[in-house]
């Protein structure tokens, strides 16, 4: 630009190749993501679970202060795969929405039935 004079036209092949840098630019910051994050994509891989935890917790808020009594927390008893397609059909049949996922990976999550912290009082609720 500093070698054409002031207020010159722009050529049309510098208009043309702006525009479609600009256009693909676009593109990719819009298509990019979607892209990246569907199951299109070749960069998708298995992710699975390798531990989990559950907590519950009742939660009381007031105009002055919030207070928290956990009620159960617990890691994971069990992480496994389903051992046969069956499960895999079974799993499919209750949930259809699951049927139209490509490559679908199912774990089972098991919880022990007795936490390993289950509704401590905290000391304002003791008598």
């Amino acid at each position: 630009r500093r070698m054409l004079p002031r207020a010159a036209k722009r050529t049309f092949r510098e208009k043309l190749l702006q525009g479609v840098l600009l256009l693909s630019v676009l593109f990719l910051l819009v298509a990019g993501p979607i892209y990246y994050f569907s199951t299109a994509s070749f960069l998708l891989r298995s992710n699975p679970i390798v531990s989990a935890a559950l907590q519950v917790s009742l939660v009381t808020i007031t105009e002055t202060e919030a207070n928290q009594l956990q009620l159960y927390n617990t890691r994971q008893a069990s992480i496994s795969t389903p051992k046969s397609l069956s499960d895999v059909a079974a799993f499919v049949q209750a949930h259809p929405q699951a049927s139209a996922a490509e490559g679908l990976s199912l774990q089972d999550v098991g919880f022990p039935i007795a936490a390993d912290t289950l509704w401590l009082g905290s000391d304002p609720l003791r008598l």
